[in-house]
């Protein structure tokens, strides 16, 4: 993950919750919410 995101990459509780909201996502649409969400 690191790799993709880089080095300020974290699992913080609100993305923890959006990986867990029971949607089927692969390790592409994790990436690219945390992506989202960091350039903000």
């Amino acid at each position: 993950m690191i790799e993709q995101c880089g080095p300020s990459f974290r699992f913080d509780r609100p993305f923890m919750a959006w990986i867990n909201n029971g949607e089927p996502k692969n390790m592409g649409q994790v990436v690219d919410e945390w992506l989202r969400l960091s350039s903000v």
